[in-house]
């Protein structure tokens, strides 16, 4: 992708490698946002397949969207470019993070109905 940094427009101070990371992280919070309403709105209702859909798109958006900035804080934050270098080790969080999330929203989309009291 930063190859190809040079087709920017001059009078850009980012250009557009860094306008196209910005729009993946908005895709991956919307899809987050989108993924735990419909967890919402699915607990109880759907099948299981549509519940652990959910949850893999869920997780997944979430997981990436909660360890992307921190990975490229320098185009987030402003930090120095050599920053980046002590962040790569952020790579190692990114299938804990989905994991964890996967767990999350399928906690919500298929939640067990409270048992009734026995007579």
């Amino acid at each position: 992708m930063f190859v190809f940094g040079y087709l920017s427009p001059s009078s850009s101070t980012k250009g557009w490698p860094v306008d196209l990371i910005h729009q993946t992280e908005w895709a991956f919070v919307t899809v987050a946002v989108a993924c735990l309403i419909l967890a919402i709105a699915a607990r109880r209702r759907a099948p299981e397949f549509v519940c652990n859909l959910i949850a893999i798109f869920g997780g997944a958006g979430a997981g990436l969207g909660l360890v992307m900035p921190f990975e490229l804080a320098p185009f987030f934050f402003g930090l120095s470019q050599e920053a980046m270098i002590e962040t790569f080790v952020l790579i190692l969080v990114y299938p804990i993070a989905i994991f964890a999330f996967f767990l999350l929203f399928r906690g919500i989309a298929v939640a067990k109905p409270p048992k009734s009291p026995r007579r």
